[in-house]
């Protein structure tokens, strides 16, 4: 589930307004169906989330510019209530999943926990993790569904079997999923593979009571890009080629390109999808388009482009990413203020996997 575009964009003061809006959506709903529980009880609210891959998904669905509007919300959520915690789960794909599941487990069987809505309606994974208690009274009386989109198929057989309550909070969260427009190259660029299921790790893990968990999916639809005026480079600097290592993470095999258009291309400021990918998708876009490049300046951008770091990092499978999926600087690297995360470092560049056609 994820918070309302609305809210995002609104960056840290959005932030500060979703935290004390759901902590008091969370409690009067409590003091108007859960009758039970003390008016004085304690509420805390937990999200998890791969906000790294959260922030590229909402940059690619044209929610946010750019990786620090999430940020900024993330920072107003954790200030604007002290029991709101927006937790980076870190980038795996089931990492937030698995924070989610255990959290529920543990707060369940904790006495002092009186009662857990749970936020984590799109996905029938959860079904597993709700079935054994639909028909515990003394589980099920303490849980309810929170909706942002619609329930998968599994979670409405157990609200139609009335094992679970359910509430929705419209204004706190998307009524949908998150819609990412899937990049494809232009006609001037040759047919390649499709794209990897899973590109963007968007999962997001929002839920509240006196506990908390929740999750979001994200749904990826193929959509042309608009291609700008003037005539792109013909020859594809960005093969659909995923290279992986021992430990399953994406790699950036070595290219062989020339130093001297390196330097001249990354002065140049060019419009690296324009130039890589055959078509530009920004409106007003404010690099460098101008005449086709030659293979081997196609071969030089293509290392230009790496050195912005991909958000999705070393979990990205996105065929037609042209960002850089580990640190490219070497011994030139700034440290700490790297815009390259950490575990992108010292990676094991050793390829023992490659998925797609064309070739490096």
């Amino acid at each position: 589930m994820n918070f309302t575009d609305e809210l995002i964009k609104q960056g840290d003061q959005g932030g500060r307004q979703a935290a004390r809006q759901l902590m008091s959506s969370v409690s009067a709903y409590l003091k108007s169906n859960v009758p039970r529980i003390s008016p004085n009880v304690d509420v805390v609210v937990r999200v998890y989330a791969n906000l790294q891959g959260l922030a590229k998904v909402y940059r690619d669905a044209g929610v946010t510019h750019d990786a620090s509007e999430l940020e900024q919300f993330v920072r107003g959520f954790n200030i604007g209530h002290p029991m709101c915690d927006m937790v980076d789960a870190g980038n795996g794909k089931e990492c937030a999943d698995d924070k989610i599941k255990e959290n529920f487990k543990l707060h369940l069987a904790d006495v002092h926990c009186k009662h857990i809505l749970f936020g984590g309606s799109a996905d029938n994974g959860y079904a597993r993790l709700l079935g054994p208690y639909s028909a515990d009274a003394s589980a099920n009386t303490r849980i309810t569904l929170l909706e942002g989109p619609p329930f998968a198929s599994e979670l409405r057989d157990l609200l139609a079997a009335q094992a679970f309550a359910s509430t929705a909070l419209p204004d706190l969260f998307r009524s949908t999923k998150i819609v990412v427009p899937r990049r494809v190259p232009s006609p001037l660029t040759p047919p390649v593979s499709p794209i990897a299921k899973g590109a963007a790790p968007g999962n997001y893990a929002s839920a509240a009571a006196l506990n908390n968990n929740s999750s979001g999916n994200v749904d990826v639809v193929p959509t042309a890009i608009t291609t700008t005026t003037g005539k792109a480079s013909t020859a594809p600097a960005c093969p659909p080629l995923l290279a992986f290592n021992a430990l399953n993470q994406r790699i950036d095999a070595p290219l062989p390109y020339s130093a001297t258009l390196f330097t001249a291309l990354k002065a140049k400021k060019l419009c690296n999808p324009y130039h890589l990918l055959g078509a530009c998708h920004y409106t007003h876009c404010s690099h460098g388009h101008g005449a086709p490049l030659s293979a081997k300046q196609l071969l030089a951008l293509r290392q230009v482009a790496r050195l912005a770091p991909c958000e999705a990092g070393l979990e990205c499978r996105d065929e037609l990413c042209i960002a850089g999926h580990r640190c490219p600087f070497g011994a030139a690297c700034r440290g700490a203020a790297c815009r390259f995360g950490r575990e992108m470092h010292g990676v094991d560049t050793v390829i023992v996997r490659v998925v797609g056609g064309g070739g490096v």
